[in-house]
């Protein structure tokens, strides 16, 4: 589906600087001009642009020529609309246009990246073409299968945690210390969610670190079943829509394994369901923790949270955080376990675990803004 056709000119177009890359081979009959916002950041908006994508085009154009920044999240959100609308839509042609000025950060940065290339266009870089630098982690997609295949007797997770290391390493700057440690741990965390659980094909990963704010961004977006169908694996869980499957897994102790599989795993790298609990605890306090899984949204910012519906194949989960705070964050790490533990022992004094419980005691640590 990729094509690469320049057109140098403005034909039909108000900004006097663009080229079109496309792979339109005749006029662009019931063409679909869509503009993409000037900054991508947020989720909200990126849904509604390309809801104006409706049937009856034949021919769409992503105009990225106002686009100046963008923030890891709503930028991999956006890739995966664009990807699914592809699947879903085989015999429309994609086509972009972006400014003639290649000094846009944004432009630079998305090449670089290899934004264009995941999305099917032939610009920029390839996926996997650069390894990173001290502000960013590129877009890495992983084969999950694959993935399994090179850990052979290994769990998983522990694969997983050399790929966290050497992230975190890229971001940070540096292999040792309270905020490596606990970088790695959030990566391994998020991408070990999707590798173990999704059942999907592929978990795709951008980190993103900016030097002048002190401000860092994860993410990790996976295809698969979404975490609601994961958690019907769970014999110790009962919930009736995927909102309430979302506030069940961030609960200690719950996780899509089934108790006979949990058994037979591995002492140290077990699936414990603690991950997402932590990272929520976490950066729920001192930044933000995002989940989005089959069409909904739950946000915990300021321990408050925050719910949303927006259309996702698939799982993604984020963080964002000032990297100044996670020393802070760190020395409670022993206490956040702790209360897990005393948590966990509540919610399974409902059994099966019911969502109501885990609202009830979500809306404790977490209250909805007025």
């Amino acid at each position: 589906m990729c094509g690469k056709v320049l057109d140098q000119g403005v034909e039909n177009f108000s900004a006097p600087f663009c080229f079109r890359i496309s792979n339109f081979k005749e006029a662009p009959l019931k063409l679909k001009n869509v503009r993409i916002p000037n900054q991508i950041k947020s989720l909200k908006m990126i849904d509604e642009v390309l809801k104006s994508i409706n049937l009856g085009f034949n021919r769409v154009e992503l105009d990225f020529r106002w686009c100046s920044f963008a923030e890891p999240f709503p930028l991999l959100y956006l890739a995966s609309r664009i990807r699914q609308f592809r699947l879903d839509n085989p015999d429309v042609e994609l086509g972009i246009i972006l400014p003639k000025n290649t000094e846009k950060p944004f432009l630079g940065y998305a090449r670089h990246i290899g934004f264009f290339d995941f999305i099917g266009i032939e610009e920029g870089r390839k996926v996997g073409e650069v390894t990173g630098s001290s502000n960013f982690f590129p877009i890495t997609v992983w084969d999950i299968n694959k993935v399994r295949e090179e850990a052979g007797d290994r769990p998983v997770a522990e694969k997983v945690d050399e790929f966290a290391a050497e992230m975190a390493k890229v971001l940070m700057q540096t292999d040792k210390g309270d905020i490596f440690d606990l970088v790695q741990f959030s990566i391994r965390e998020i991408v070990r969610n999707s590798m173990e659980h999704s059942q999907g094909t592929e978990c795709v990963f951008l980190g993103q670190y900016w030097p002048q704010s002190g401000e860092a961004e994860i993410v990790a977006m996976d295809n698969g079943v979404g975490i609601s169908e994961t958690l019907w694996d769970n014999e110790y869980v009962d919930f009736e829509n995927n909102l309430a499957g979302l506030k069940i897994a961030i609960f200690p102790g719950i996780s899509g394994v089934s108790r006979d599989e949990r058994f037979s795993q591995d002492d140290y790298w077990g699936n414990s369901g603690f991950g997402l609990y932590i990272l929520s605890e976490i950066f729920g306090k001192f930044g933000e923790f995002h989940i989005l899984s089959n069409g909904d949204h739950l946000k915990l910012s300021n321990r408050k949270q925050f719910h949303h519906a927006f259309e996702l194949r698939g799982t993604a989960v984020s963080v964002r955080f000032p990297t100044n705070s996670l020393k802070a964050a760190k020395s409670e790490f022993s206490n956040i376990i702790e209360r897990g533990e005393k948590l966990r022992s509540v919610l399974l004094q409902d059994f099966p675990v019911q969502a109501s419980t885990a609202s009830k005691m979500l809306r404790s640590q977490f209250r909805k803004p007025e």
